[in-house]
């Protein structure tokens, strides 16, 4: 029994020298995992950040493409969006700048500094709402890749670009960017995924791909105008 017992404790002595530098110094390790757990908040911090700057180089890669600019730096106002956790609503997101800080109605929202996600649709004081391109109730006239075809945004759940003229051609892969005469020209929206009829038959439909997801963003830019 003594003899099984010494063997078994020189067994576990030598496991433990062996695995020791897995744990400790692999760059995998068990504790180099942990310790990746723990920072995971600025890894997601990191990649919001990754984000915005793949959108604005979106925009600015198609207002090069179709000779627009974007309003100065001071036309920028940064707001936090207000938590409406538990409720899942994502039609809608408030933000804590409002009258007093010189907002108006119909204002443009962007993510990074060059992509629409909606427009003010009430101010109050020190707050206001914002109506998104995920609501049905929001329609937009839009462009569409370097050649400027036209096209209508419609909101939704999954916002779709539609009155494409069927004698055009759309891509997957073009850029789609606002044309409204109320916001600042060129603003992205996002790129078509996909193209097919729609239900008459008239006309193209276009699948939006967006850069981002709504439910990721905890800041955004209003434009004054």
């Amino acid at each position: 029994m003594k003899k099984s017992a010494v063997i078994s404790v020189l067994a576990i002595i030598i496991l433990l020298i062996i695995a020791t530098p897995f744990f400790i110094s692999k760059p995998y390790g068990f504790f180099n995992s942990v310790s990746k757990i723990f920072s995971l908040p600025s890894i997601l911090n990191e990649v919001d950040n990754l984000k915005k700057e793949n959108s604005d180089l979106k925009g600015q890669l198609s207002a090069l493409q179709n000779s627009y600019s974007f309003p100065s730096d001071s036309k920028y106002a940064y707001a936090k969006i207000f938590s409406l956790y538990p409720f899942n609503i994502k039609n809608r997101i408030y933000i804590n700048l409002g009258k007093n800080d010189g907002i108006a109605l119909g204002d443009p929202v962007v993510f990074s500094k060059t992509t629409l996600i909606g427009q003010i649709s009430a101010v109050y004081d020190n707050s206001s709402e914002v109506i998104t391109i995920f609501d049905p109730s929001y329609s937009l006239p839009v462009k569409i890749g370097k050649n400027g075809i036209d096209g209508l945004l419609n909101g939704g759940v999954s916002p779709q670009v539609g009155l494409i003229d069927k004698t055009k051609q759309v891509s997957a892969g073009d850029s789609i960017y606002s044309a409204s005469k109320d916001l600042p020209y060129g603003l992205a929206i996002g790129s078509v995924k996909s193209v097919g009829e729609d239900s008459t038959g008239a006309f193209f439909n276009a699948q939006i791909d967006l850069s981002y997801a709504l439910s990721d963003i905890n800041d955004v830019y209003v434009i004054k105008k």
